[in-house]
């Protein structure tokens, strides 16, 4: 795991068979996503991974509507646009499922297959299909 004290989170990655997993800890954030993002497109990229699964129970906070459809509409359009990532499964807790459903209907509106879960057991076959 990188470690920076400049940083608001903490990301660790593994790779799963043919599905970059990925796990963030810290502050819940709109520049804390954009990175996470960025960086999880990155090690797809090096090493021709197309489904990823992130796991951000462990980030604290909440991120604005506002962010929350920036990013669902302009963040994740680049991502499809880049052939790289195709698919993706976020799992979160319960307490953000509203900020969670409003986030997939953004991607999914745009084109893009995002879901949100609550097990990496669900995410995986989702992933999978």
């Amino acid at each position: 795991m990188e470690k920076d004290d400049k940083k608001l989170y903490d990301m660790k990655s593994t790779k799963i068979g043919n599905i970059l997993y990925v796990e963030a800890s810290g502050k819940r954030a709109f520049d804390t996503a954009i990175e996470i993002t960025r960086r999880a497109l990155d090690l797809c990229k090096e090493q021709g991974i197309h489904r990823a699964v992130a796991d951000i129970r462990k980030l604290d906070g909440k991120v604005r509507t506002t962010y929350i459809f920036t990013i669902g509409s302009e963040v994740f359009a680049k991502i499809q646009y880049s052939s790289v990532i195709y698919k993706t499964a976020v799992i979160d807790r319960e307490e953000n499922a509203e900020a969670d459903r409003f986030f997939e209907d953004v991607t999914y509106n745009r084109g893009y297959q995002l879901k949100f879960f609550d097990s990496i057991i669900d995410a995986l076959e989702w992933l999978k299909e």
